[in-house]
């Protein structure tokens, strides 16, 4: 398996970007398909963090427990659920296979 690769994910430019709102983020990930579905809050090993699911063509908040919301977040802390209206740019090759799904920065704007 080769090395997985940095993605730069960004929103249109047409997409309103509000306060308390991600406009991009850095994600290593295997492919760009991947890469749109990892949330930009994800903190591997930081469990206190809004953590987000991406299926069915939704984001679903995951709570404390693992259990995972029965309804679509529409704002799922502070991100899009269009992802097909993503920007997804290969910026580099990450170092290994450790860093997979693993954000690397992210731009959020406080309000």
């Amino acid at each position: 398996m080769s090395a997985p690769y940095l993605y730069l994910i960004t929103r249109n430019e047409n997409d309103h970007v509000g306060y308390d709102e991600y406009d991009s983020y850095v994600v290593c990930a295997a492919s760009p398909e991947e890469a749109v579905k990892i949330h930009p809050s994800t903190r591997v090993g930081n469990e206190e963090l809004a953590r987000c699911l991406y299926f069915n063509e939704s984001w679903y908040f995951v709570e404390n427990n693992g259990r995972v919301d029965t309804e679509p977040a529409d704002n799922c802390a502070g991100w899009t659920s269009d992802i097909e209206s993503l920007s997804v740019e290969n910026i580099g090759q990450a170092q290994g296979a450790y860093m997979l799904g693993r954000v690397i920065c992210s731009s959020f704007n406080a309000g």
